[in-house]
Formats: structure tokens, sequence, C-alpha cells
């Protein structure tokens, strides 16, 4: 016993002669006190309890995995469009499903579980609440995660590819409708709204002061208040309204901060998702630095930044044309 003692502290000296000094400073008088008068035993325990509940999620969500059926109520609701894409395109999931060696129903459970809001997640159940967590999170559905990210990255080369089909030989209006509704679509707006705003922005302040009273309070609320940010900003971003950089720039930290508010994000966590997405394949591979080239590919692919992606989509900064900055 004594050897193998003196054999793990011959292990924990230090290589050189030079004094040993301690990783943390050392406490000395009242300061040691406090730091014990601060220790919480029925926290730690809280922390340690709610591991135990996670890693038993864990082996429960796999032996008997929840279903896109589980969460059906929630989907309905979702503005996302992931329920649709996984019943449009059950051919897509059964081929990355079985590239990963995965059952398809467990990857339309995973990638169903992955694309919940924060406030989607706190409505389940508590059980289904912590199988969900364990899937987005535990080591145990490492594999999963990385079909979920396929997945995606196979949604986006589809999408990409329809799109580029369906452009081909129109004229120019009918390519600027296009744009127009694709960026509608991104950002959860009307399409005629957006157009219906850009008139009133394209208004001098002649014509504004010569219109009635009624209409001329209309046309300023579109034009000022931040209950119309997303439209203004996306009638700018298509160029259907004059260009105004600054009014841009306050239009998008509104509709940030609203988004944010939404869905529990933080808004330098979406800022930070922008500009990792707004990259070219290029300029990622460019970074030096291997961990922040992995770091930004995390928030480009990895699906644990889904929801930060579906939130910079909503902001209209997926758009080629679009000229705004986070």
């Amino acid at each position: 016993f004594f050897s193998q003692c003196f054999l793990e502290c011959d292990r924990a000296a230090p290589s050189s002669m030079e004094p040993h000094r301690p990783k943390y400073p050392i406490e000395s008088g009242p300061k040691y006190f406090q730091r014990w008068d601060a220790y919480d035993a029925d926290d730690d325990l809280k922390k340690l309890e709610e591991a135990e509940k996670l890693e038993n999620a864990a082996k429960e969500a796999r032996r008997k995995p929840p279903t896109p059926k589980d969460v059906q109520h929630l989907l309905d609701k979702q503005k996302d469009d992931s329920l649709q894409f996984l019943s449009r395109n059950t051919d897509l999931v059964t081929t990355v499903a079985r590239k990963h060696k995965l059952d398809p129903e467990m990857l339309q459970a995973c990638f169903t579980a992955i694309h919940l809001t924060k406030a989607e997640l706190e409505a389940l159940p508590s059980t289904e609440q912590m199988k969900a967590n364990a899937i987005r999170t535990t080591e145990a559905f490492e594999r999963e995660r990385n079909a979920v990210r396929d997945l995606e990255m196979q949604r986006l080369i589809e999408e990409t590819k329809a799109m580029a089909k369906a452009s081909k030989g129109l004229t120019k209006e009918e390519l600027a409708q296009q744009q127009l509704e694709a960026l509608a679509r991104d950002m959860e707006l009307d399409a005629e709204k957006i157009a219906v705003c850009a008139q009133g922005l394209s208004l001098t302040q002649q014509q504004v002061a010569s219109l009635p009273e009624d209409m001329k309070y209309n046309i300023t609320a579109v034009r000022e208040d931040a209950e119309f940010a997303a439209l203004r900003y996306a009638a700018r971003t298509l160029g259907m309204a004059p260009k105004d950089r600054v009014a841009q720039a306050a239009d998008l930290e509104v509709m940030t901060q609203v988004i944010a508010q939404e869905t529990g994000l933080e808004p330098e966590g979406i800022r930070t998702t922008a500009s990792c997405l707004q990259m070219s394949e290029a300029a990622v591979e460019a970074i030096k630095g291997e961990a922040e080239r992995n770091a930004v590919k995390g928030a480009r692919e990895d699906p644990v930044f889904g929801q930060m992606r579906l939130a910079v989509k909503r902001l209209g900064l997926l758009h080629q044309n679009t000229e705004g900055t986070l």
C-alpha cells in the first residue's frame, strides 16, 4: 500500500527542481472560511441528481425513443417547417438513416427533438423533455446528431437545386417576384405586405405631407414604427425601397431582439452564427486556428446550433442580396 502511495507521489512530483506552485493561490485568514461558508452542499447534490437523471433519460430514450407523434401537437405550432420537410422527403430520410445505420423513425425522432424551440421543449411532459435533452446533448446520441447534421445539409442542397431549377428561363420581373416570395418565406412575412411597405418607403417627405391625415398616420407608422421593422428590412434588402444603411441596421437590431425574446436565444449568439453562415467555404478553410475553424464549422453544420441558424434565416440574412449585417 505504501509503495503504491510513494509511486503516485513520484508521478505527481514536478519534473524540474523549481519550487512547486499551487494551481490556485493559497487562501488564508477570513477568505478561506468565507469560501467554505459559501459552499452549498444541496446545490452540488442537485447538480449530481440532474446529471444522473439525464444519463437515465439517455438510456430510456435509447430503449424507447420518442417518436414525432409524441410532439405532434407542438410541431403543428412550429413556425419552422421541419415536420413538413420530413413528410415530403421520406426517401431522403431513409437514405440518410441507412448511411448512418439508423432506423428512419429514430432519425425522425432525433430531427424533431433537435428542432424544438426552448419554449416547446419546456412545454413537453417531464419524461419526454428529459429524453429530448438526452438526444440533444449526451454522448450516447452522437451518431444520431451526426445523421441529423447530414440530413440538414441534404435538405439545403435539395432546396438550392429546386430554386436554381425554378429560376431558369424567368424574366427579370418573374425572378424579382421569386426572390420576394423566397425572402418572405424565410422571414415568415406576407409578400404583398412587403410590397406595400416598399411603396410607403419610396414616398418623399413632401408626398407624405400631402396625404390625408388618416393615410399619413398609417404611412408614417409603416416608415417608423418598430412593429414594421421586418417589412422595412425585407423591402430594402430586395432593392424595392431606397437604401438606408443606418435605418437598415436599426431595424435589424429590433428584429434580433424580438426573435431572441421569442426563442430564448442570446442576441450575441444569433449575431455570431450569422457571421459564420455568411462566410464562404474558402474563407472558413482559410482560418488558421483549428479550434476557431472547427467552431465556425459547428455553427454552420452542428444540429445543436439548429435554432440559431433558423433565427438567422428568419432575419433574412441568408438571402443573397442582403446588405444588412449584425
